[in-house]
């Protein structure tokens, strides 16, 4: 287990020195303890100019305990060796193009005053349909409202793969939402299927991906 790990065990119950004031001083430097850890992370921070705090330690505790009243979607103290940290805008948009992966759990998680996990339905609709329905990212006329960051998350055993949304994600989500509407089957095939490949090799493993794409070739 981690040096972060270790310090925060230290501490006792999550409820109670979470809601500590002021906070134990372990906490800051297990916040130090996992950025030097998982350094990635430590540009995603809290859109509030007045504390822009990095925003890991916060989902890193939610994913192993609780956020708000939305329970984890796996509660367990996930190794930051094992978390991963795309960010980038073109890496937002990317995975907004996709459904959920096949063999991954997959998640939302809102910094805003709700702080928890929602889940989009497998097998459905594309994560950029899934964000662009939920009414909690927009207020009564329409418009974004997250004010502190938020971050689409994919579980897989141990390993977790984190996607931040951007500043102008609700500009990038519209872009998307009506790519996807003027694109033809194939050109969505040929988005999704890379991600969609990788799911299964995930899922099965390789060697039986490849069997099954031979048995698919004519004869």
């Amino acid at each position: 287990m981690s040096k972060f790990w270790d310090l925060i065990e230290t501490l006792g119950d999550y409820g109670v020195w979470m809601n500590e004031h002021p906070e134990p001083p372990q906490v800051a430097r297990a916040r130090e303890l996992l950025l030097q850890e998982l350094p990635e992370a430590a540009q995603w921070l809290k859109w509030d100019e007045d504390d822009p705090c990095p925003l890991i330690f916060d989902l890193m505790v939610a994913l192993a305990w609780y956020a708000g009243e939305d329970p984890s979607p796996k509660p367990m103290m996930y190794d930051p060796k094992d978390v991963t940290f795309p960010s980038s805008e073109e890496d937002f948009e990317r995975v907004l193009f996709q459904k959920p992966p096949r063999g991954a759990i997959t998640f939302l998680w809102d910094a805003v005053e709700i702080g928890g996990f929602q889940y989009p339905p497998h097998g459905g609709e594309r994560l950029v349909t899934f964000l662009r329905n939920l009414e909690f990212l927009r207020d009564e006329d329409g418009c974004a409202r997250l004010y502190d960051g938020a971050a689409l998350g994919f579980i897989r055993g141990k390993k977790v793969e984190l996607f931040a949304f951007p500043k102008n994600w609700a500009e990038i989500v519209e872009r998307v939402h009506h790519e996807v509407r003027r694109m033809t089957a194939a050109e969505k095939a040929a988005k999704t299927m890379p991600t969609e490949l990788q799911s299964f090799v995930d899922l099965l493993g390789l060697d039986k991906v490849r069997e099954a794409l031979e048995a698919l070739k004519p004869v």
